[in-house]
């Protein structure tokens, strides 16, 4: 591998990890190493050699050609051309199915791509979403990493079962030869994906998807004409399907019937009429030209299909510009209206700016099962907290909160809203009908929208990427700067907001464990089970998740456990500072821990007698903030668990700490600043009657949300 630079690593497969890399002359190759187990293996290296010569007879446009390789290196690698664009399956999952031209031209290229791997003697044997990438200049077939010479298959003869469940052939799954007949059922399997969204035999364990592939027929629904060829590559007896010429004259064919009328977006899918040229006509001179031009009519169809999420998105911002023209319109005449009416009175020292565009209010949501979990795996979450007795603490007068501060600008999209995010000069929000919204962190104007399947979620930012958990349990990561999706990952279930450390996505899922997905690659590197797993937080080079069973120390690479403290079920998120790790629990009894991020060890424990509600504790700075609503919001010494000060009233939830301020959404509708090293108050700000979210920081301003559905902008000086 030494004249490639190895630029960063997209992911893992079943012979081992896949790396981006840079020829010489800057030329972009996926590098696929071989696992260091495989690579001890005599039988494997032989087979990969075989696979590797076999593959480098593979050309075509819609293939991903071998470009380099030693099988005898330690270790074993191959490279091939890579190919910028996201997956099939990623796709399906982010924009749903696709409609019958769009599906056609798919399959044009693909059946183009099997000709070419057939005609070097290769049965790919896996053809499956996953493995089909859409570059802007048309589809590509990748991963003949498992492929067998159709002369030379070691692994049939061994008994050995290649494939992915759902989309292997029959005759995969019962030892009978296989041929490229395989390879166009696997087409059908992928094509029925598209356009239908769902796996022609359904969903379940591998057992029950090879049942249905080998005994039971597709479940494909009602599909346009045609699509009827997906129902014949999907034919039980091999003699029966399509042969790969027979299938690119058909499908040149059905596209060209198909009226592209009332459809822009498909107009370009119409190929020159009289099918594609068959194979034995390749050294023809025109047929090689009419090749060519469908070709690239098809790659022209591919490129118009990945350009619609930009032109929905564009429409998106349009239509809100639009809504905020006519907010804009009605408050004016509000304003008009209420000249004229005597000034209600101010909890305010001075009164707001000029009146912000709003959104007309959303009505009120009764909560759901979904949005509740959510909330309990959130870091804002609040839990119920037993006991007896009570703390003796200090208290400033109610009235003594220091300066009354008003809000730079108040946004109100309406209904339930998340907590806040902010990075740079944007401010990132879910919304009660399952939007991340995006706004100008100077003055509330609306940048973006993306949709996240229903809910309110709460996003996260990192690394340029805001990443949500949508109400459909799928995990988005959305650029910050445009709010297009880069990825998707389906987690199958509500999570809480994710982690970003040493390159990777770490999410608690609920009733499954701990998820470590490439924040590059969008795959999952490894899984942790884990009952009651809440969000988690890094630590001395280690992730730290609170959980049912205790607060697990994980390796960030390999997920092994490093160490447990605890058996008591974990009652909040944790938070991390100094070395130190801090999370409640709630039985027996229920306690703020502090465990040493390395050992596991004990640092302190603060029991929490009297407090029927705690929120998660934030840790800054060497300093722990925690607090409740019937309690006073506490000051704690990280190192030694301390009180350094006490503040009433208590937290509604979590407060943020930032350049020696504390900022508290208080019990009374408060946001209250308070000096870091006394927990002297400095200035408050009232935005409603409504309870306000945990506060986000950014250059010059505060922003929190609120139950009634406003987002506001506080000054920070």
């Amino acid at each position: 591998m030494g004249r490639y630079r190895i630029v960063s690593r997209l992911g893992s497969g079943g012979m081992g990890r896949v790396y981006l890399g840079r020829s010489p002359s800057g030329r972009g190759v996926a590098v696929k190493v071989v696992r260091p187990e495989l690579a001890d293996d005599a039988d494997f290296r032989r087979r990969f050699a075989r696979e590797v010569s076999a593959a480098r007879r593979v050309t075509g446009f819609f293939t991903a050609a071998v470009v380099d390789a030693d099988p005898d290196g330690s270790p074993p690698w191959l490279a091939t051309a890579f190919v910028p664009g996201r997956s099939l399956e990623e796709a399906i999952r982010a924009d749903g199915p696709w409609g019958e031209r769009p599906v056609l031209a798919l399959a044009a290229g693909l059946a183009e791509a099997l000709e070419a791997i057939h005609g070097a003697g290769v049965i790919h044997r896996d053809l499956k979403p996953s493995n089909v990438l859409l570059a802007d200049d048309g589809p590509r077939v990748i991963d003949f990493g498992i492929s067998v010479a159709a002369e030379a298959s070691a692994l049939t003869r061994t008994g050995m079962m290649v494939g992915t469940p759902g989309f292997m052939s029959p005759e995969q799954l019962t030892g009978k030869p296989v041929g490229p007949a395989s390879d166009v059922f696997s087409l059908g399997a992928v094509l029925g994906y598209t356009a239908t969204g769902a796996s022609p035999f359904g969903t379940g364990s591998a057992h029950a998807l090879n049942f249905r592939a080998v005994y039971e027929e597709p479940e494909l629904g009602e599909l346009p004409p045609g699509l009827a060829v997906i129902r014949r590559c999907l034919a039980k007896d091999p003699g029966q399907r399509p042969s790969v010429d027979a299938l690119l004259e058909e499908l040149a064919a059905a596209i060209g019937d198909v009226d592209a009328e009332g459809d822009e977006r498909t107009a370009v899918l119409r190929v020159v009429r009289g099918g594609v040229p068959p194979a034995t006509a390749g050294h023809d001179h025109g047929a090689a030209a009419a090749r060519a031009e469908q070709q690239r009519l098809l790659a022209t169809a591919l490129r118009a299909l990945l350009l619609r999420r930009a032109a929905v998105q564009e429409q998106r911002r349009v239509a809100a510009a639009e809504l905020r023209s006519l907010a804009v319109r009605r408050a004016a005449a509000a304003a008009r209206t209420a000249d004229a009416a005597p000034a209600p009175a101010s909890v305010s020292a001075r009164p707001h700016p000029q009146p912000q565009p709003q959104r007309p209010p959303t009505p009120p949501q009764r909560p759901t099962r979904r949005g509740a979990l959510r909330t309990l795996l959130g870091a804002a979450s609040v839990v119920a907290i037993g006991g007896g007795g009570a703390l003796a603490w200090r208290a400033f007068a109610p009235e003594d909160g220091g300066e009354a501060r008003a809000a730079g600008w108040d946004i109100a999209p309406g209904g339930a809203l998340s907590p806040p995010a902010v990075a740079g000069e944007t401010v990132y929000f879910g919304d009660a009908g399952g939007f991340i919204r995006a706004v100008n962190a100077a003055t509330g104007e609306e940048r973006w929208t993306f949709p996240t399947g229903g809910g309110v979620v709460e996003p996260v930012v990192a690394g340029g990427v805001v990443l949500v958990t949508g109400g459909n349990g799928t995990l988005y990561a959305i650029e910050a700067v445009s709010g297009v999706e880069r990825w998707s990952f389906d987690l199958g279930n509500d999570a809480a907001p994710a982690l970003v450390a040493e390159g990777d996505a770490y999410v608690s899922v609920l009733d499954s464990g701990v998820f470590a997905i490439g924040m590059e690659s969008s795959r999952k590197h490894w899984t942790v089970t884990a009952s009651g797993a809440l969000a988690p937080t890094a630590a001395e080079g280690l992730i730290h998740v609170p959980t049912s069973e205790g607060l697990l120390a994980l390796y960030p690479a390999t997920g092994e456990r490093r160490w447990t403290f605890g058996s008591a079920a974990a009652a909040t998120p944790a938070a991390s500072t100094g070395g130190v790790v801090c999370y409640a629990t709630v039985a027996p009894d229920p306690f703020l821990h502090a465990v040493d991020a390395s050992t596991g060890e004990e640092r302190w424990s603060l029991r929490l007698d009297g407090e029927t509600a705690i929120s998660a504790p934030v840790a800054v700075d060497g300093a722990v903030y925690v607090g409740g609503s019937d309690a006073p919001l506490r000051a704690l010494d990280a190192a030694t668990g301390d009180v350094r000060w006490e503040h009433s009233p208590g937290a509604a939830a979590p407060p943020a700490a930032v350049d020696g301020t504390v900022l508290v959404p208080d019990t009374e509708g408060h946001l209250r600043a308070l000096d870091a090293d006394d927990g002297g108050p400095l200035w408050s700000f009232m935005g409603g009657d409504a309870p306000l979210s945990r506060p986000a920081t950014g250059a010059a301003m505060a922003y929190v949300t609120s139950e009634d559905g406003h987002v506001y902008g506080v000054p920070l000086a």
